[in-house]
């Protein structure tokens, strides 16, 4: 598994910039700013697509109270989401709605698809574990 200073340096080669020897401890200007950016920017291109490897299987909601008692669009139940999640992934069948902080649904049960923001600061050779998405039991 390709670790952060190679995964750099391959960027830093498309755009013809000079390589990075370390980045712990980094010495030249790039590598301070390739080792101060590069958890961010690498957590930023895993949040922007829905990698195949990381795919798990649903991820349970619990309703918040009582349903609701005169919905307009039929939707009764409110589910709170995770506080450290970055979007939930719709499928084709998807008849929830987000508002807010909530998916409101007519099902009492949900699970769905949802991309959880990275948890790990420290880079490792498994990286790619770090944000992870979850798939709709069907």
């Amino acid at each position: 598994m390709p670790d952060a200073k190679s995964i750099l340096n391959l960027g830093l080669g498309k755009i013809a910039a000079s390589r990075i020897v370390s980045m712990d401890p980094p010495r030249s200007p790039i590598e301070k700013h390739c080792a101060q950016g590069y958890v961010h920017w690498r957590d930023l291109e895993l949040a922007k697509r829905d990698w195949m490897f990381a795919y798990i299987s649903g991820y349970p909601l619990t309703s918040e109270g009582p349903p609701l008692t005169s919905p307009t669009d039929g939707r009764a139940y409110r589910f709170g989401l995770p506080t450290d999640f970055i979007r939930p992934l719709r499928s084709k069948a998807t008849e929830w709605e987000r508002r807010g902080g909530y998916l409101y649904s007519a099902s009492s049960t949900h699970s769905i698809a949802i991309r959880q923001a990275s948890t790990s600061m420290k880079v490792s050779s498994n990286w790619f574990s770090d944000t992870r998405v979850r798939e709709p039991v069907r």
